[in-house]
Parts: C-alpha cells; structure tokens; sequence
C-alpha cells in the first residue's frame, strides 16, 4: 500500500470528520477522531466520547514530569550528537500535525520532505493505534522506549498495509455516525466509564492512580526500576535519528551534479 493510499484515506476522514461535526455540533481534532473510533466499538459510546461533558480525566503528575523530563533529555541529546557529527537538521516538538501532536519531529536538512517522528513511551505500554496514526503521517517512526532500554525505527514502508487497513476501517465506522447509526450499543470492556445510559451501562472509576502527596513504595520503586534504562534508550534512539540523517545527506550528496575543473582553451588551443 503506498504513500497516495495513506494521503487518500487520510483526506476521507478529514472530510467525513467535517460532516459529523457539522451534524452533532461537534469540535474535534482528527487525530482524536480517529482514536476514538478505533478504541470504542460502540458507535454510541464514540459520539458520547466526542462530545464534551466538561469532565476532566484523572491526572497522573508524575507521569507528566516524567514524559517532559525524558522528551527535554532526547531533544539535548539529539543536539549535542547533530553538533558533533556536523549534520543539519530541523527539529521541533509538539507540532500539531493532522494525525496527532507527536513528541519531537526531525527534518534533514538536506531532505526537509522527510519527516522523522520520535515517540518517546516512558510507559510500558506502546500504543498500536498510535503507532498506525503516525506512520500514515511520517517517513519513519522512532519509537524510544526508555523504560525498556529500547529504540526502534519504522518505516513507513514497513506497515503502510496495516496503517491503511487501520484507517479504511475508521472512515467506514465514521459513516454509521452519520447514517443513522449513532444509536447502536455493542457491550464490552469499553463499558467501563460509559456516559450513555443504556441496559449495559455501568460506573467503575479508578482513583487509584491518584499520587499521594510525598510518593509511595510502588512509585519509588517503579521510578528507580525504569530509570535505570532511561540513557541506554535514549542513546540508541538518537543514533537511528542521526544515522538517518547521515544517509540522507549521503544520499543527496550523490544526487547533485558533479562541477569538473575541465575549462575549454580558447580557440581549441594547448598551453
């Protein structure tokens, strides 16, 4: 499946997400569109989740920090070995791209259509639909997984088939909302947290991600264990970045016409 599939796709769901805003009066990004018609089976309980209830999830504090300190980390990393290795490139975090708000974003500077996306999951957890998300989006996904000590690179290439199955999928169930099928409730573990009022629904929030204040022994405990690993990851991650970078300045470098010294003599003439 190639780049114009993915485009194509991509483009149909931003014009069937303009349709079902209009028509439930909805203000939703696409990348959130996506995510949620692809996590929530229930067509029903995706419109629920679409439209605001002015409820604001649990917060995780710690998460956070942890997130932005090891995003900064990559990012100074990063800079220091393009320094090094004299290799130019445009970075910039958080961009807000119409597939979602990736981590950190790198464009050689010697092939500025290229993007290279770095997903920093200082979580155990990947996210499989995120990864389908980005790679539609972007030439290659680095996925940094510090609490491993691992780093990955995808390319696109590599799960183009997939990403499209996964979209084609999402605008399909996008039409039901606008075809009459916003009504339908299918039961599952999505149940959980559900706001739509139907024989199925049930209420179990979690507040045991609430952090007291001063930590706990499972916090301290899970901080030392995954920070262990946060160099070793961080380090290989910066290395697929810099070594794509690398290639691609090589490979532009053979691209561009040669300049031989070779002058014509006037009138045909030797020295």
């Amino acid at each position: 499946m190639g780049n114009e599939s993915l485009k194509h796709v991509l483009d149909r769901l931003e014009e069937v997400l303009d349709r079902v805003k209009r028509k439930y009066n909805l203000r939703v990004s696409l990348s959130r569109f996506i995510s949620v018609l692809s996590e929530y089976p229930c067509p029903a309980r995706c419109l629920q989740e679409l439209t605001p209830n002015g409820e604001a999830d649990t917060i995780d504090y710690f998460y956070i920090e942890r997130h932005r300190y090891l995003v900064t980390a990559f990012v100074n990393r990063l800079i220091c070995e393009l320094w090094r290795r004299q290799l130019n490139a445009e970075i910039t975090c958080e961009s807000k791209e119409r597939t979602g708000r990736g981590d950190v974003d790198v464009r050689p500077g010697s092939n500025p259509a290229m993007k290279i996306r770095v997903e920093i999951k200082g979580g155990s957890s990947i996210g499989i639909e995120q990864i389908f998300r980005y790679i539609a989006d972007a030439s290659v996904l680095v996925l940094c997984l510090p609490s491993r000590g691992e780093a990955i690179a995808i390319n696109r290439s590599q799960l183009s088939s997939q990403a499209y199955y996964y979209l084609e999928t999402v605008a399909q169930k996008a039409e039901i909302l606008l075809n009459g099928g916003a009504d339908i409730k299918v039961p599952g573990p999505w149940c959980s947290d559900c706001r739509v009022n139907c024989e199925f629904f049930r209420k179990n929030k979690d507040n045991s991600k609430n952090w007291k204040r001063g930590g706990s022994p499972e916090l301290l405990e899970e901080f030392l264990k995954s920070s262990k690993n946060w160099e070793k990851s961080i380090n290989k991650a910066v290395k697929l970045v810099t070594d794509l970078i690398d290639k691609a300045e090589k490979m532009s470098s053979k691209t561009k016409p040669q300049i031989t010294e070779f002058q014509e003599k006037p009138n045909g003439g030797d020295e």
